[in-house]
C-alpha cells in the first residue's frame, strides 16, 4: 500500500469515527453506579449509620465480613456517582465508586405509599373559615392507580378556643360523611386520622375526574343565645396545610406522579450539554416540575452536578428518552418533551387546568368561561351569619388583561323571614365589590345575577367570593336556630370582554398576558444568558399550571409567528426605540426630556440587571438584561417578586428589584435630531399657556365688537 493511500484510508476512518459520534446517543447501561461508604462493624451498628445517612437520598445499608456499606445514590452513568463522591471524600475518605449490582439484585417494584401535603398543592396558608357556621373545601389528587385500602385522611384543625361542649366538626369525603366529631375545651389542634379503607368501593367507582373533594363543616357556639353566637366575631375554624392523605400507588403511570411528589422541597436539573436541543429541554422541564407541584424549588446546574439531598433531573443526548432510577431522572429532549405533555395530568392540584383561549378578537358580548372550567363543582352551603363559597381563576384562564369581565352567577337559596335579613355579597380578592338584598319570596327559583368585576383589580392570580349573608332579628333567638340554606352552581360563568392592548404592560401582569406560542430569544447558549430564562419557565408553569409552548431561537423573529416574545440579551445592545430602557453596550441610561436629567445610568464597571416589559408589534415581551452578567449574578425572580413590580423596568443588584415607569414624561435615550414630540414634551407648558391667551384676547375681541355694536345701535 503507497503512503498516499495509506494516508488516505486513515483520513477515512477519522472523518468515519467523527460523523459516527455525533450522530450516536449516549447509551444508558443496565449497571447502577453508587457511592459506597465502608463503616467497620464493631464501631457501628445499623441504626447509627441510619442516623448519619438520614438526609442524603436512595441509601442502602449492606453486610460484608467486617464493615457494613452504605451505598449512597443510584446512577445509571459513572460521572455522577463521581461528582457526588467528591462531595464525600470529606467526610468519609474511604468512600469509593462502586456498582449497586455487585451487593444486591435490584428488588422488585411493590406498591408503595404516597403521602400529599396540601401544601404541596399549593395551599400556602391555612384555610380558614368564620362564623357560626363555617365552611371549608379542598381537594386532593386521585390519580390512575390510587388506592384507599390502608390509607388514611389526616386533619390538622385549629378553632376557637373555649368553645361550648356543643360545638362540633362534620367531615365529608367525596360528598359521603366521614364522621362528626366533638370540640373539646382543649385549646389544642384537634387530629383527625379518618381511615379511607371504608371508602374503598365507593371511591373506586365514582372517582373518575382527578380530584378527591373533601369538606369540613363546623357548628361553633360559644353562648347558649343563638344571636349572640352569630354576632360573636371570634368564631373561627381553621385546617392546617399541613393536613395530608396517605394512599397506596401501584399503577405503572405513577412513577412520574411519585418522582415529582417525592421531590419535594427541591430537585436540581442539569444541563448535560449545552446545545439548543438541550437547553430547550431543560426549559421544558424546569416550567414542568413547577407546572406540577407550585411549591416545588427548582436549580439548574451543569454536568455532573447531581442533588444527593434531593432529587436530579439530568437532560441529555440518551437513547432513552425517560429513564427513572432511584431519585435520578434521564430525559433525551424528546422525553423532556414527553414529561412537559404530562406533567400536568401526573399530579393533580387545587388549581384545575384549563384549554388555552387562542388569541383572538372577541365578539361585542363577550366570550363566556364556566366555573366548571375553573375546577368549581356546585356549592351548597347552610346556616346563618356569612356563609362563603369560592372560585379563583388566573390571568391565562381569561386570556391576559380583558377591556371588561363580567360575573354571571347562577345560584338560589331558601326563602328569608321577613323580620331577618339576606344579602348576596361578591368580593374580588378581599375588596367587596357589590351587595344587594336577598328576597323574602316563599318560593324562590334558580335565579342569575350579574356584576361587573373592576379590572384594574385583578392580579396574576384571583379569588372570587360569592357570600351569602343571613342575619338574624334580635328577638328571633329562642328555639331552633334559623338557617338558610344556598346553591351556587357550576354553571356560572366570567364573561370575558376584548383584550385591553391599549393600556401599559406592566411586569406585575406581563406573565399572565402571556399565552399561545411564544419565543424565547438568546443570542449566546450560556449559562448566563439562560439564568433568565429559567426563571421565565418556573414562573410560567407556576402560574399557567402548564408547560409553555415555545421556541429557544438565538434571534429575534417576526411577531406573526409568536404571541410572546421573553428576551436574554445579557451585554448585547438592543435596537434604538425597541425597549423603555436601551442598552448602549457601555451604559443604560434614563433621561428627563423636561429638564434634561438623568434620573437612571447604569455603567459597565456597576454591573446591574434590568428587566423590561413592553408590548412588541402589539404582543407582550419581556426582556432581561445586563452589561457585565459575569460580575453581577442574577438575583432570583419569582411571582411573588414579579407581583410586587409595577412599573415597566426594573433594575437589581444582589437580591432586590426596584421598579421604575418610564412614560411621556422620561425618555431611555435622547434623540440626536430632536423631532416635534421631544419640543412637544419640552414646551407643551407653554405652548398650552400661549394658546389659551391668544384664544383669551380673540374672544375678547368677538365680545366687544358684538357689544359696542348693539350699544350704537
Amino acid at each position: 500500500m503507497t503512503k498516499k493511500a495509506s494516508c488516505t484510508l486513515l483520513l477515512a476512518v477519522i472523518f468515519s469515527v467523527v460523523f459516527t459520534s455525533q450522530g450516536r446517543c449516549e447509551s444508558l447501561g443496565n449497571e447502577i453506579f453508587t457511592v459506597a461508604i465502608p463503616f467497620a462493624k464493631e464501631q457501628f451498628n445499623k441504626d447509627q449509620i441510619t442516623q448519619k445517612m438520614q438526609g442524603y437520598r436512595d441509601v442502602v445499608l449492606f453486610d460484608e465480613q467486617k464493615s457494613r456499606i452504605a451505598a449512597v445514590g443510584h446512577y445509571l452513568r459513572k460521572q455522577e456517582a463521581t461528582a457526588l463522591l467528591a462531595g464525600l471524600k470529606t467526610e468519609y475518605p474511604e468512600a469509593r465508586i462502586a456498582r449497586l449490582n455487585d451487593f444486591a439484585t435490584p428488588g422488585t417494584s411493590l406498591p408503595w405509599l404516597s403521602r400529599v401535603q396540601l401544601k404541596k398543592l399549593g395551599y400556602q396558608s391555612d384555610l380558614i373559615s368564620y362564623g357560626p357556621h363555617p365552611y371549608i373545601a379542598f381537594s386532593f389528587p386521585w390519580t390512575s392507580g390510587t388506592q384507599a385500602e390502608n390509607g388514611r385522611l389526616l386533619l390538622h384543625i385549629r378553632h376557637t378556643p373555649s368553645l361550648q361542649s356543643s360545638s362540633s366538626i362534620h367531615v365529608k369525603i367525596a360528598g359521603i360523611s366521614a364522621g362528626i366529631y366533638d370540640i373539646t375545651q382543649k385549646h389544642d389542634p384537634l387530629s383527625l386520622s379518618i381511615p379511607l379503607t371504608p371508602f374503598a368501593d365507593f371511591l373506586d367507582k365514582n372517582i373518575h375526574d382527578g380530584h378527591l373533594n373533601v369538606t369540613v363543616e363546623g357548628t361553633l357556639r360559644l353562648f347558649d343565645d343563638t344571636c349572640k353566637n352569630q354576632q360573636a366575631n371570634e368564631l373561627w375554624l381553621a385546617v392546617d396545610n399541613n393536613s395530608l392523605i396517605e394512599t397506596n400507588q401501584t399503577s405503572d403511570t405513577t412513577l412520574l406522579n411519585r418522582f415529582l411528589a417525592d421531590s419535594a422541597p427541591a430537585v436540581t436539573v442539569v444541563a448535560d450539554e449545552t446545545n439548543k436541543d438541550i437547553w430547550q429541554g431543560v426549559l421544558t422541564t424546569v416550567a414542568a416540575a413547577k407546572a406540577a407541584i407550585p411549591s416545588i424549588k427548582v436549580s439548574v446546574a451543569m454536568s455532573p452536578a447531581v442533588n444527593p439531598f434531593g432529587h436530579t433531573i439530568i437532560v441529555g443526548a440518551f437513547d432513552q428518552d425517560m429513564v427513572l432510577e432511584g431519585s435520578t431522572l434521564y430525559l433525551s429532549p424528546e422525553g423532556a418533551r414527553a414529561l412537559g405533555n404530562k406533567a400536568a395530568g401526573l399530579l393533580a392540584s387545587s388549581r384545575a387546568t384549563v384549554q388555552t383561549l387562542e388569541h383572538t378578537e372577541w365578539d361585542q358580548t363577550g366570550s363566556p368561561l364556566a366555573f366548571s372550567s375553573l375546577g368549581f363543582k356546585t356549592t351548597s352551603v347552610k346556616g346563618a351569619g356569612e356563609l362563603v363559597t369560592q372560585t379563583s381563576f388566573t390571568l391565562p384562564q381569561i386570556n391576559g388583561f380583558p377591556k371588561s369581565l363580567t360575573a354571571v352567577l347562577h345560584l338560589t337559596h331558601t326563602s328569608i323571614p321577613p323580620e331577618d335579613k339576606g344579602f348576596l355579597k361578591i368580593r374580588l380578592n378581599g375588596h367587596l365589590i357589590a351587595s344587594q338584598r336577598l328576597s323574602h319570596k316563599e318560593k324562590i327559583s334558580p335565579f342569575f345575577a350579574s356584576f361587573s368585576l373592576p379590572v384594574d383589580k385583578l392580579t396574576d392570580m384571583n379569588r372570587l367570593e360569592v357570600i351569602f349573608a343571613y342575619y338574624l332579628n334580635q328577638g328571633n333567638c329562642k328555639g331552633m336556630p334559623a338557617e338558610m340554606e344556598a346553591t351556587l352552581f357550576d354553571d356560572s360563568s366570567l364573561i370575558i370582554g376584548s383584550e385591553d392592548t391599549g393600556q401599559d404592560l406592566q411586569l406585575n401582569r406581563v406573565m399572565g398576558s402571556m399565552n399561545g406560542r411564544g419565543a424565547l430569544v438568546a443570542p449566546q447558549m450560556s449559562y448566563t444568558a439562560m439564568r433568565p430564562l429559567m426563571d421565565w419557565a418556573g414562573m410560567y408553569g407556576e402560574l399557567h399550571h402548564k408547560v409553555p409552548v415555545f421556541t429557544l431561537v438565538d434571534k429575534l423573529q417576526d411577531a406573526a409567528q409568536f404571541d410572546y416574545f421573553v428576551l436574554s440579551v445579557t451585554d448585547k445592545p438592543l435596537p434604538s426605540g425597541f425597549t423603555p430602557l436601551i442598552t448602549t453596550g457601555e451604559d443604560i441610561a434614563v433621561r428627563n426630556p423636561l429638564t434634561g436629567e438623568i434620573p437612571f445610568r447604569v455603567t459597565a464597571d456597576a454591573p446591574v440587571w434590568i428587566t423590561q416589559t413592553f408590548r412588541h408589534q402589539n404582543v407582550p415581551a419581556l426582556v432581561f438584561s445586563c452589561l457585565a452578567p459575569d460580575k453581577a449574578p442574577m438575583p432570583t425572580l419569582d411571582l411573588k417578586a414579579m407581583e410586587q413590580l409595577g412599573g415597566n423596568a426594573a433594575a437589581s443588584r444582589d437580591q432586590y428589584w426596584q421598579s421604575m415607569a418610564i412614560g411621556k414624561k422620561l425618555i431611555a435615550q435622547s434623540p440626536d435630531q430632536p423631532d416635534f414630540a421631544y419640543y412637544w414634551n419640552k414646551y407643551s407648558l407653554l405652548a398650552t399657556l400661549a394658546l389659551a391667551g391668544i384664544l383669551v384676547c380673540f374672544f375678547y375681541y368677538v365680545y366687544t365688537q358684538l357689544t359696542g355694536r348693539r350699544n350704537k345701535e
